[in-house]
């Protein structure tokens, strides 16, 4: 199960005030097909993670280009993640990120039970 995308192509497109329960990715931010999406937001969200089945993908926030695409400006801060394992990191930046607009991940909180690497 997913949670929401910022899709490909996209402007000006925010994500906020989501809590969330998933098992796969809550929140994505994308960017492919030689296209740049721009101006994008993912804050203000509680991602809360429950890890009970063996899929390979496991993120809160995924920030994600392929296929030359890219991304000017993303923005994702504020958000709350919640996780019973150290297999879950709370957010994966993979991303080409280009042009002048801001590009930063600040102000997340990370609740864990596990001990071990984020």
């Amino acid at each position: 199960m997913r949670g929401f995308d910022i899709d490909y192509w996209s402007t000006m497109t925010q994500l906020s005030t989501i809590t969330l329960t998933t098992i796969r990715i809550l929140l994505t931010a994308l960017g492919s097909a030689s296209g740049t999406s721009t101006n994008l937001v993912i804050r203000y969200n509680v991602c809360s993670t429950n890890l009970k089945n063996n899929f390979q993908v496991k993120r809160d926030i995924v920030v994600f280009t392929w296929n030359g695409g890219a991304i000017n400006g993303i923005q994702v801060y504020n958000n709350t993640h919640t996780s019973i394992s150290h297999k879950c990191p709370a957010i994966d930046v993979n991303a080409n990120l280009t042009g002048s607009l801001p590009n930063f991940v600040k102000n997340n909180l990370v609740y864990s039970t596990h001990h071990g690497r984020w």
